[in-house]
């Protein structure tokens, strides 16, 4: 047993805490995962390169996490042979995200210049148009679900018409990325759950193939036409199963993190009303809001995961050939080495250096676009005449690879 200092509370060792907190093995991982922070604490300072079951490693110091993150020869590629992939894996897992040099650059140069910082200010006005929109509908209602009334809609727009996918089908798609992304958890999984991803990934491919084949007979300036023009050119000739796969992660990435953001963006805004209260009197503020958001609650936890490809040493660890790694981008965040008083949320905190996009060859391709959407939307929430507060109790999702509130009940002031 070991004491919780924050506390003052015996609980059990760390090492048992990290074995339920990464595999979801016991009832009291629920809380670590609503609050993991204390936990931080305890695995940074008791093993900041922890192997938390046979070759699966979690890195919780902002160093560590940086060296795996900056050491390119770190590979992404899966440990699973092409026998043992099941189909969710294959649709789910061939993106760029998911490969080493070169095709990582092969899949990278089709996508990355439709996420530049200039393409994203292209599409300004339509995603202004949208956030208007999304207020519009909540302004006059005196209580709502923020996180399903406002910030998973928005961003679900935005990615689904960069893509291409017709309104009437935004839904369905959805439905089979969240299916996609819960069989990706680590952990014990049952033979219903990978079913369902199967079947999800086989409607998936379905439908992309013939929105696929509707795009190279009526190109658009869409995405999906990009990746369709891609997938014939002699220096890039992605698969269908790459099309699909860049599909599903773009969209991944474009709305779980942006709506996970805004959602605990606001949560925390609420919370600490003075720091509210300052981008309501200098909107300006806002981008260093956000940065300080996205260190302070990175919206994608522990889903910078690498694999190494020879035996590795990190953080004084010998880490085998074939060894996992995720770097717990939310410990880094709150690392006391790094940041002076890591546990408070400061808007105007100086050389916000954090994580939560990543470092390298890997860094979010999608990053600047999550960040204009988190702007838009916080200096709409700044000009309002009303400040949001929370109404209820806010539910954190039970998951390890992101981190975000399922639930946060709001009101107007």
């Amino acid at each position: 047993m070991v004491t919780d200092s924050s506390t003052g509370t015996a609980v059990d060792s760390v090492e048992d805490e990290a074995r339920w907190y990464f595999t979801g093995s016991d009832p009291r991982h629920e809380a670590l995962r609503r609050n993991p922070y204390p936990f931080f604490d305890r695995l940074r300072e008791h093993a900041p390169v922890l192997e938390v079951t046979e070759g699966k490693w979690l890195v919780s110091s902002y160093e560590g996490v940086n060296d795996l993150l900056k050491d390119n020869r770190w590979s992404r590629v899966p440990q699973m042979s092409e026998a043992d992939m099941r189909l969710a894996d294959r649709v789910f897992l061939r993106n760029v995200a998911s490969y080493d040099s070169p095709d990582h650059e092969r899949l990278r140069k089709t996508v990355a210049p439709a996420f530049t910082a200039a393409a994203v200010r292209r599409r300004g006005e339509l995603i202004r148009q949208l956030v208007a929109e999304q207020l519009d509908a909540v302004r006059e209602l005196d209580g709502f679900e923020f996180y399903r009334d406002f910030a998973f809609a928005l961003p679900v727009q935005i990615i689904c018409r960069l893509l291409g996918v017709p309104a009437e089908r935004q839904d369905d798609f959805l439905t089979w990325s969240q299916i996609m992304v819960e069989a990706q958890e680590p952990g014990v999984h049952t033979a219903e759950m990978l079913e369902a991803a199967d079947v999800a990934a086989a409607q998936c491919l379905e439908f992309f193939e013939e929105l696929i084949e509707e795009k190279r007979r009526q190109p658009d300036d869409s995405l999906m036409t990009m990746l369709v023009e891609a997938s014939v050119a002699e220096d890039s000739k992605l698969s269908l199963e790459e099309v699909v796969a860049m599909c599903v992660a773009l969209h991944v990435g474009g709305h779980e993190t942006t709506a996970n953001l805004i959602t605990s963006g606001i949560y925390l805004l609420a919370n600490n009303p003075e720091a509210y209260r300052a981008v309501q009197a200098d909107p300006s503020q806002v981008p260093a809001a956000i940065e300080e958001m996205l260190r302070f609650e990175p919206p994608a936890r522990n889903s910078l995961h690498r694999i190494a490809p020879e035996t590795m040493e990190l953080g004084g660890q010998r880490i085998e050939k074939g060894s996992e790694v995720y770097g717990l981008i939310c410990a880094a965040g709150r690392d006391p080495e790094v940041y002076t008083d890591p546990h408070r949320f400061d808007i105007a905190r100086p050389k916000n250096r954090h994580l939560t996009f990543g470092l390298g060859m890997h860094f979010c391709v999608g990053a600047a676009l999550v960040r204009f959407e988190a702007n838009e939307v916080f200096t709409a929430l700044a000009r309002e005449p009303r400040a949001l507060q929370v109404d209820g109790d806010p539910v954190w999702r039970n998951s390890f690879i992101i981190r975000g509130l399922h639930s946060l009940p709001v009101s107007w002031e």
